[in-house]
């Protein structure tokens, strides 16, 4: 997963960076900071094309920064001020060079500037707790705007559209805001549990965004004065915060050292940037790129183009979602037993079964080639369903009933395929496992596993174990399935908290568990438990990525985290739109690789989330790419194998076309990539006749 790199890192200032600016025609960018810094930079290259002399260098960094800078409209004209209470105004030359025009002083060290649209008026604010506004060309002093009773902040001043009113922003926990043609307040915004960094009006003039040092965002209405949101997700103080576009969208960057995209209407964060290794202090954006200041010393270009995401409206409450491996498919169980495939690049649903199960469907799964579906209810049963593509005259997809599962006595909580497909294991609220064998599906085996309910299962590569976990025991277990009954292998230590899932990483060296108020991993090498620390409520679901490297977590706090395996840290999380705690929000989600991840949220509130991510393929869990290409060769053949034996079989073809399934989506990309191996051509040849065979 990639968290959002940067395009471009500018690193020619060489101090901590406080502010920033873009010129109106997105041509050069300037940044100011520490020991009296600032510098003019070409946007395009990197170049650093001016650095300007004229505040303060001498003293500490309260005494020698320069605070905030803005262009004029028409970016003839660069604003600069600082600690130092100078107001300097830089004028442009024909060969684009500043030189200072004029300065004069302020009442004290300024924190903030804003230039009115029509660039007559500027309008400063420091550590006086006042504001003043000032003819922009002749540098007298218009009026003062006092009830603030701290600071104004760094980002704490801005005009609205038209000019006719200025928001402040302080320290004092407050916003305001002002009737520029009176110098008196309209609102004054209280909320806030903390200092206030950064004001904003969007663009309509209808609303203010507020950043806080109490890690929030909150939007205003300028009529009312009335708090209209409150937007969570930053682990710090809020530095930064700006309306885009048309006010659809907000942008964020605080001292968590993160930049956030979210949606206005609905408070979602989608997308965050990560690359700053210190403070976010100042935001600005020309065209489709964003630019953010930090006191890493660095100014960074990001794309603002989003990834991938729709928000479908649902006709009931869904309880489950599972991706198809292809990504093609999103499959989604109802509470009222409803079954439902959506396509997840038009949003629409492609089938439709009202009556699929009795009760709650609680758990969904795709076999490994994305043919078989499974379904697991409150009903006590599970069904097995094919998915057939359509054809040109009626290319709708088709779900077909393949076969109902019975025998448990309490309701289905989790379900898995063995690798091969051809057998399926259940987990239930009865203690109990089910083994089915799908080519003898009236045969089940079943095993005592847990003391009380059983939350879920999955097996591990070969398919000759099973992971599973207890939710009242607390315990999760590895069994050996060759044997009748199972075999108990070992236990995972007792956890303190009800486990509500288990899985195991694709390398199978990592195993996951969540539940009530925590989630962990546990090295299967090591030995050793790892917590993952950031959760604030019940963990539902785990997930790996395809290279082991990191997990998916979902949540009751509404929130998807992903986390690193390595050493256990978060490398973002999405908020979701809904309600966190109770009434329970969500019950389930699924989080899939191939060319890009997919991650599909069912809210109980009636909503599939669906959201895309850039994923990078590693080499393989095994660097040696030899040692890679043997690897998928032996499993390639041992499919091969098991297809051969079961055509010996009587009454087995089905099972046999399914493991010859199987061994096809392991062995064509095999052959694509390493047409002139000998020994992957000798499997080709076993594929054909065997294929020949079937037929």
């Amino acid at each position: 997963l990639k968290g959002g790199a940067a395009e471009q890192v500018y690193e020619g200032a060489g101090y901590p960076l406080q502010t920033l600016a873009v010129s109106p025609d997105g041509q050069t960018l300037a940044a100011a900071g520490e020991q009296g810094t600032l510098v003019i930079v070409e946007v395009a290259t990197g170049k650093l094309l001016q650095r300007l002399v004229g505040h303060a260098t001498a003293g500490s960094s309260q005494e020698n920064s320069v605070r905030s800078i803005a262009y004029t409209p028409n970016g003839t004209q660069l604003i600069s001020a600082g600690d130092d209470k100078k107001i300097i105004v830089w004028q442009q030359d024909a060969q684009h060079q500043f030189s200072q025009l004029t300065a004069w002083q302020a009442p004290d060290k300024v924190r903030a500037i804003a230039i009115s649209p029509d660039g007559l008026t500027l309008a400063s604010g420091g550590v006086d707790n006042n504001i003043s506004l000032w003819e922009l060309k002749t540098g007298k002093l218009k009026t003062t705007l006092k009830k603030h009773s701290q600071t104004i902040a760094e980002r704490g001043l801005s005009f609205n559209a038209t000019g006719e009113l200025l928001a402040s922003a302080s320290y004092d926990g407050t916003a305001i805001i002002w009737q520029v043609s009176t110098g008196q307040p309209r609102q004054v915004l209280q909320g806030h549990t903390g200092k206030v960094f950064a004001v904003a009006f969007s663009p309509d003039s209808q609303t203010v965004l507020t950043g806080s040092e109490d890690k929030s965002l909150r939007l205003w209405s300028v009529a009312t004065g009335e708090a209209l949101g409150v937007l969570n997700g930053h682990n710090n103080n809020v530095y930064a915060a700006q309306f885009l576009g048309k006010g659809d969208y907000l942008l964020s960057g605080g001292f968590d050292h993160t930049l956030r995209f979210w949606d206005t209407r609905s408070g979602v964060s989608l997308r965050l940037w990560q690359g700053h290794t210190s403070g976010i202090n100042q935001l600005a954006t020309y065209a489709n790129q964003l630019f953010s200041a930090s006191n890493d010393g660095t100014v960074r270009r990001w794309d603002l183009d989003l990834p991938y995401q729709q928000n479908l409206v649902l006709p009931n409450e869904p309880r489950s979602a599972a991706i198809s491996p292809d990504l093609s498919t999103v499959a989604v169980g109802f509470a009222n037993g409803g079954l439902s495939l959506y396509n997840p690049d038009t949003g629409l649903a492609v089938v439709q079964h009202a009556t699929a199960h009795k009760d709650k469907v609680q758990r969904l799964a795709f076999n490994r080639t994305g043919d078989l579906l499974a379904s697991g209810s409150f009903d006590y049963t599970a069904k097995i369903w094919r998915l057939k593509a359509g054809t040109a005259a009626k290319p709708a997809w088709g779900l077909q009933e393949q076969t109902t599962l019975t025998r448990h006595s309490a309701a289905i909580h989790g379900l898995a395929f063995a690798p091969d497909s051809l057998s399926l294991a259940t987990a239930s609220y009865d203690g109990q496992i089910g083994l089915y064998n799908l080519s003898q599906p009236n045969q089940p085996q079943f095993f005592k596993a847990h003391d009380g309910n059983v939350a879920s299962v999955v097996f591990n590569n070969s398919g000759t174990q099973l992971l599973s976990s207890g939710i009242d025991d607390r315990i999760s277990k590895w069994w050996a399935i060759t044997t009748q009954p199972a075999t108990l292998l070992s236990e995972l230590p007792k956890a303190k908290e009800e486990v509500m899932w288990v899985s195991l990483s694709p390398d199978q060296q990592q195993i996951s568990q969540v539940g009530r108020g925590f989630a962990s991993l546990f090295n299967t090498q090591t030995q050793q438990s790892l917590a993952l620390v950031g959760h604030e409520n019940t963990v539902f679901k785990s997930l790996f990525s395809p290279d082991s490297r990191t997990l998916a977590t979902v949540s009751s706090d509404a929130t998807v985290k992903f986390w690193t395996t390595d050493v256990g840290s978060e490398l973002f999380s999405l908020r979701l739109p809904t309600n966190a705690g109770y009434p329970t929000p969500l019950w389930d989600f699924d989080f899939r690789c191939l060319n890009v991840c997919l991650v599909a949220v069912p809210l109980t509130a009636g909503r599939l989330l669906l959201y895309q991510f850039a994923y990078q393929e590693p080499l393989a869990f095994n660097h040696d790419l030899n040692e890679q290409k043997r690897t998928r060769l032996v499993l390639w053949q041992d499919y091969l194998a098991k297809t051969s034996t079961l055509l010996l079989q009587k009454n087995a073809l089905a099972a046999a076309q399914q493991a010859y399934r199987e061994a096809e989506t392991l062995g064509q990309p095999l052959l694509k990539q390493y047409p002139d191996d000998v020994q992957i051509q000798q499997a080709a040849l076993q594929s054909y006749q065997l294929q020949a065979k079937l037929q």
